[in-house]
């Protein structure tokens, strides 16, 4: 597996003080999954166990790579939390300052590219900066978020967007092992009149574990637009687009606990 250009870990604090906080860099290309860089952080060498922010900072490339899709990049974090060797992991899309509060003795964060060259140029060049330090992330609405995964259909048309046409069903994954506790869906109409008010009834989702074959909480994104909660064990989120209706485009975002 590469590795990527990076930067030296900085361990603040120095000499004999108490580490107050780490941070590295390092350098991704578009569409290079297996270029990665990481930071590993021993909670126990600074303040103690206890609750740390990681923050995350990203220079979007220019254009001037292979193809003719999507400027900039779309980069993803592993986050590797650990108290005496039980582990727990989040993932998280990383934009400009996005942060995730952790608890734990130490801690592993893993920076990967996901630009799919279906959607990016690649072979585009970008620099992502990891810091972590101690406290919690400031209360906002928002969570830290992870963009939907692709469908593997037709129906993908970029990163967590979706096309769907009158009389069709479509499930789109929830990552397991993720974090992932909300989704978040915004919906708008593509045709026959996209400036056309788009009727309550058009469109549901549904959670779903697939395996068992069981359905979770069922609702209207249209009517409720804010976080949903995603319940325990459901692996799926299933849409119905039904006959007579408008072909519709779905952003889905998940939140991530943290």
């Amino acid at each position: 597996m590469g590795l990527a250009e990076r930067g030296d870990t900085d361990e603040l604090g120095g000499g004999s003080a108490p580490l107050r906080g780490w941070s590295t860099s390092g350098n991704l290309t578009t569409g290079n999954a297996t270029q990665q860089f990481s930071l590993q952080c021993d909670f126990t060498k600074a303040a103690g166990p206890g609750s740390y922010t990681v923050q995350f900072g990203i220079a979007q490339p220019s254009r001037g790579g292979g193809g003719s899709g999507l400027g900039g990049a779309l980069a993803q974090a592993l986050i590797i939390t650990s108290v005496k060797g039980n582990s727990v992991q989040r993932i998280v899309t990383i934009g400009g300052g996005t942060s995730v509060s952790v608890t734990g003795e130490a801690l592993k964060v893993i920076v990967t590219d996901v630009s799919d060259a279906a959607f990016y140029q690649t072979g585009n060049k970008y620099n992502v900066s990891v810091q972590v330090a101690p406290g919690v992330r400031a209360t906002t609405e928002t969570p830290p978020t992870l963009v939907a995964p692709k469908s593997g259909t037709t129906h993908d048309q970029g990163p967590g967007f979706f096309e769907l046409p009158a009389a069709t069903t479509l499930p789109i994954p929830i990552p397991q092992n993720a974090g992932v506790v909300s989704v978040k869906i915004v919906v708008s109409a593509n045709s026959p009149n996209p400036a056309s008010p788009i009727n309550a009834s058009s469109l549901q989702a549904n959670q779903q574990n697939s395996a068992a074959g069981t359905n979770g909480p069922s609702w209207s994104p249209i009517v409720d637009t804010g976080w949903i909660p995603i319940v325990g064990g459901m692996d799926t989120l299933l849409f119905l687009n039904p006959a007579g209706g408008q072909t519709l485009n779905i952003g889905v975002v998940y939140g991530i606990d943290g």
